[in-house]
C-alpha cells in the first residue's frame, strides 16, 4: 500500500489524494480510513530491509566471482615466476660458460728477478717465461697455476733453510696444493653447467650455489698465497735457490721480495683484467644462484602450506 506526504505537514488520502483534516480519522471525501503511523513506520523498515538484503545478494555474488577469478590469478602468477625461474637458469648457465672460458685468460703477472729463481722458467714451463730490458715476468691463467704446480711439485717440497739442509716447507707444499685445485674450479663448473641445464629441482640450485662459493674459496686462497711472499712457492723456492748460490749473509723474506745483504730480488704481483673478469662472472653466478635458491624455497613452502606436497 502506497503512502504519500503532500507538501504540507498533513496526510494525504492513499484513495482520493485529498488532505486529511486535524484530529480527522476518517477522509471527508471519500470516506477512507486514515493511516496508523505505526504502520507507517512498520512499512518503511520493511523496505528498508529489503534494500539491505539485496545489497547483501550483490555482495555475495561478487565474492564469487572473486573466487572464480582467483584460480586464473594464481596460474597467471605461477606462469610469470616459472618464466623469471626459467630466465635465470639461462643465465647462470651463460655465467658459468663465460667463467669456464676465463679459466685460460692471463690472472696475474709475477715480475722480479725472483721469477728466474723460482723456477717458473723451468722446462715444462718454458713458454710462460718472458724478459724483457726492464725486469723478467711471467702471466699465470688459472690453468697455468695449475700446470706449473703440476710440473714443479717435487722441486717444491723440499727447500734449502738457513743452515744448508732440505726440509719440507709447509707453505710452499701448501700453495702448490692450492694451485692444484685449480683443476677443481674446471670439475665443478662443468658439474654446475650440467646441473643448471639439465636439473630443475630445490636441491639442483642448492649445489649450484654450493660450486660457485667452493670456487671463489680455491680463487681467494691463490690469490693470497702469490700475492704475500711469506707464503708463496714460487718466493720461498726463489728464496731456497738463492740461498744455495750465495753462501754468505742471511736471506728474509719482505712484503717486496728477498733481502740478502746488500742485495734485493724484487717480488711483484700484478692482477690483470682476466681475473678481475674471472671475479665479475663467478660473482654473477653465485648472485643468480642465491636469488633462484630463494625464489625455488619460497615456491616449495607455498606448496606445503597449499597441502600441494607434504613437508619433509
Amino acid at each position: 500500500m502506497a503512502i504519500s506526504r503532500g507538501v504540507g505537514d498533513g496526510v494525504l488520502c492513499s484513495q482520493c489524494k485529498a488532505e486529511f483534516k486535524d484530529n480527522e480519522d476518517v477522509c471527508h471525501v471519500c470516506g477512507h480510513r486514515k493511516p496508523n503511523m505505526e504502520d507507517v513506520d512498520l512499512i518503511i523498515n520493511s523496505l528498508i530491509e529489503e534494500d539491505i538484503m539485496g545489497a547483501s545478494e550483490d555482495i555475495e555474488s561478487d565474492d564469487g566471482d572473486l573466487g572464480k577469478k582467483g584460480p586464473f590469478r594464481k596460474d597467471e602468477k605461477a606462469k610469470i615466476e616459472g618464466k623469471m625461474i626459467q630466465g635465470i637458469r639461462y643465465m647462470i648457465f651463460v655465467s658459468i660458460t663465460i667463467f669456464i672460458i676465463a679459466l685460460f685468460t692471463h690472472w696475474f703477472t709475477i715480475s722480479g728477478t725472483t721469477v728466474d729463481y723460482g723456477f717458473v722458467n723451468n722446462p715444462y714451463t718454458q713458454r710462460y717465461f718472458q724478459e724483457t730490458e726492464d725486469a723478467s715476468y711471467i702471466e699465470f691463467s688459472g690453468y697455468d697455476l695449475f700446470n706449473y704446480s703440476r710440473s714443479v711439485l717435487d722441486d717444491h717440497s723440499r727447500i734449502m733453510n738457513s743452515d744448508g739442509e732440505l726440509s719440507t716447507s709447509i707453505q710452499s707444499v701448501l700453495h702448490m696444493y692450492i694451485m692444484l685445485a685449480m683443476a677443481i674450479l674446471m670439475v665443478t663448473s662443468l658439474v654446475a653447467c650440467c646441473v643448471a641445464f639439465l636439473y630443475r629441482k630445490y636441491v639442483g640450485i642448492a649445489i649450484i650455489r654450493n660450486l660457485a662459493i667452493v670456487n671463489l674459496v680455491i680463487i681467494g686462497l691463490n690469490y693470497l698465497f702469490i700475492n704475500i711472499t711469506f707464503i708463496s712457492a714460487i718466493a720461498i723456492r726463489a728464496k731456497s735457490v738463492i740461498n744455495q748460490q750465495k753462501v754468505f749473509g742471511t736471506l728474509h723474506l719482505t712484503f717486496n721480495g728477498i733481502s740478502h745483504d746488500q742485495y734485493f730480488y724484487t717480488y711483484k704481483v700484478t692482477e690483470n683484467v682476466g681475473f678481475y673478469g674471472t671475479i665479475i662472472v663467478l660473482g654473477i653466478w653465485l648472485t643468480l644462484s642465491i636469488i633462484l635458491y630463494e625464489m625455488k624455497n619460497s615456491e616449495k613452502i607455498r606448496a606445503i602450506e597449499n597441502g600441494e606436497i607434504e613437508e619433509r
